[in-house]
């Protein structure tokens, strides 16, 4: 199982959850469903270096706010960036498992990218952009994997400022984040007018067209997006869902059928005392895992970091506190890695970055040490590919993008 990384905080709102964040947005399966942020197939394996050397990894000029796996050893990045090593590329990049950026893939959107999801030949890209390639595209738009060419898909949100997390599942894209409206269109003398969907809805992979479902997150964001067994789990910072006449209370968490949009009695009810927030939700073992900020799961305590059962909605005994907000969750099956801007974990120092082992579920050694926040996290070809807002690793200059080993927690290439 993988991760859907990403919810985050509107960067246009600025609502800080601390002063390292002055910049940016905040970050955040099984079967056929595709995750945002993580790659849709296993691994290649990647070639490492095809040159026959150690590859050696660019730095990014500004935030990395996501990344996904191209299946082949390699990433594409999603960020507010313009250049990647010594090589313009605006918002988004493809950097390949030799460590070079791909230099035929340049899709040029006009604002950051803060989600990405890629299915077959397709990279979904959602962000705070209204155009890209030239085209009008109202922070959602596709691309071609191999070549940048812009899609036709065009599912055009309106009154929106953002997306956070984006998902398939049979054939449809789930969006979270934070809009009024899809297939949105400005009618003289009207205004804008469209199919109405607050904050979460699905649209059609193909023809971008919003589907019936309509699960109305009330007066709030949602941040992370997971779907399993017909079911869509939706984080964020809500307290209400479910159409007029028809809402349920959901703090913080809420599961939705898939066919209907109706919320199911999933409740695990997510509190906090710091405008508590659910940030990364992650799929795995017939459990969801959480990050965000809080100090409550169902009634039980659990600082940032939880295990919640699928069926019955309770915590579980997983206990991992952090003394900070969790950005991001990773399951490469062997390990649970935990990225965000906490510098303990279970009471062991752990600089915003750490891995729990999923056998014995202890926290492993593994301490790459970044000095500032990590947004995202993926394994792809035998190596963990992090972003976020860091400039260094181990005490070693990386800005915003780094490429650990995920034994030893080095860097690639030092």
């Amino acid at each position: 199982m993988a991760l859907s990384q990403p919810g985050w905080m509107r960067w246009l709102s600025g609502r800080l959850v601390s002063l390292t964040l002055w910049i940016g947005l905040l970050a955040g399966c099984g079967g056929s469903d595709s995750p945002a942020f993580s790659s849709v197939s296993s691994d290649g394996g990647g070639s490492g270096d095809s040159g026959g050397g150690t590859a050696v990894f660019p730095h990014v000029n500004d935030v990395v706010f996501s990344l996904v796996s191209d299946g082949a050893g390699g990433v594409y990045l999603g960020g507010r960036f313009s250049l990647v090593g010594e090589v313009p590329r605006q918002a988004l990049a493809h950097v390949l498992a030799n460590g070079t950026v791909d230099p035929s893939w340049n899709p040029l959107p006009d604002g950051p990218v803060t989600a990405l999801l890629l299915h077959d030949q397709t990279l979904y890209v959602g962000g705070n952009f209204f155009g890209l390639n030239g085209e009008e595209r109202w922070r959602l738009a596709a691309v071609d994997r191999t070549t940048g060419i812009l899609m036709p898909w065009n599912p055009k949100l309106g009154s929106a400022n953002l997306v956070n997390a984006l998902w398939l599942s049979n054939g449809g894209v789930y969006v979270g984040g934070v809009f009024e409206w899809v297939n949105a269109v400005v009618i003289p003398g009207t205004g804008l007018r469209g199919e109405g969907r607050r904050n979460l809805a699905a649209v059609d992979a193909t023809t971008g067209v919003a589907t019936p479902w309509n699960p109305n997150v009330f007066d709030g964001e949602v941040m992370a997006l997971a779907v399993a067994d017909s079911i869509v789990y939706a984080g964020g910072s809500f307290d209400q869902v479910g159409l007029v006449g028809q809402d349920t209370i959901r703090l913080n968490l809420a599961a939705f059928d898939a066919g209907s949009g109706v919320s199911t009695p999933w409740n695990p009810s997510v509190r906090g005392i710091n405008g508590d927030i659910v940030q990364a939700l992650l799929v795995a073992d017939n459990l969801i895992y959480i990050g965000g900020r809080f100090t409550e799961v169902g009634g039980q305590a659990r600082d940032n970091l939880a295990a919640v059962d699928r069926v019955a909605g309770l915590a579980t005994g997983f206990t991992m506190p952090t003394n900070d907000t969790v950005f991001a969750l990773f399951d490469d099956g062997r390990r649970l890695y935990v990225g965000g801007l906490f510098t303990t974990i279970a009471g062991q120092p752990r600089g915003r970055l750490a891995a729990i082992d999923k056998t014995t579920g202890v926290l492993t050694s593994w301490n790459p040490n970044a000095n500032g926040l990590v947004r995202s996290i993926v394994v792809s070809g035998g190596k963990v590919f992090v972003g976020g807002e860091f400039t260094t690793i181990g005490g070693q200059p990386r800005t915003m993008f780094a490429v650990i080993d995920p034994e030893t927690g080095q860097l690639v290439g030092d």
